[in-house]
């Protein structure tokens, strides 16, 4: 019977050998596999308790097209919401960067189910988040690709915004305050003041073709 050998350096290891060897650390990888992503759920389960996560309103709940409401007061309501939309933004960003390569970069109280002029949206890496945001001026044109947590089964669409926008709006300290933006950061708070009027990025989508 004719032997195949595998030479590595000057060890001399027998075919039947090396494909155990093979297997053996393919059993291992999966063991680890397992194992990781096991820790990794865990790790999920016990963030999304701890900090509160929300459920994601999907399209077509009726609440994704209500106007919604001005907040009122800014209170310890207020910040507990925000907080847990913080937590629900980063959770989600957690689950779909790995399964979608996908990145959220804001999200908005309707989505959560909660009726109120409130988003959270990530600026050049920074959380900002807008009380009762109003665009008090817009310029020009902008394209980019858009998506939507609410929104998972339409994918990427090709979306026309304001390449500039001048928004006021109230910070969880009480205090007024103005954001001039462009570009990709105009789109994103645009997307999420949407979802304040109940719009949607699909409304946009025909108009952008």
């Amino acid at each position: 019977m004719i032997v195949a050998f595998f030479c590595q350096g000057r060890n001399v290891i027998p075919y039947g050998e090396k494909t155990l060897r093979t297997r053996r650390n393919l059993i291992k990888f999966g063991i680890l596999s397992a194992v990781a992503a096991t820790s990794s759920l865990a790790f999920l389960r016990l963030y999304q308790k701890k900090y509160k996560v929300r459920e994601i309103l999907h399209y077509p709940a009726p609440l994704l097209r209500n106007k919604s409401d001005p907040v009122e007061i800014i209170d310890k309501n207020t910040i507990v919401l925000s907080q847990e939309m913080l937590a629900t933004l980063k959770y989600r960003n957690l689950i779909d960067f790995f399964t979608k390569a996908t990145l959220h970069k804001g999200i908005s109280a309707p989505q959560v189910g909660v009726s109120k002029r409130l988003c959270i949206c990530i600026i050049e890496g920074r959380f900002h988040v807008l009380i009762n945001p109003e665009i008090i001026d817009k310029q020009g044109n902008f394209h980019s690709m858009e998506n939507c947590m609410s929104l998972p089964e339409h994918g990427s669409l090709y979306i026309t915004r304001s390449n500039y926008i001048k928004v006021k709006y109230k910070s969880l300290e009480n205090n007024e305050m103005i954001l001039e933006l462009r570009n990709k950061n105009t789109a994103l708070v645009e997307h999420e003041i949407d979802h304040l009027n109940g719009i949607l990025y699909i409304d946009h989508h025909s108009f952008s073709c």
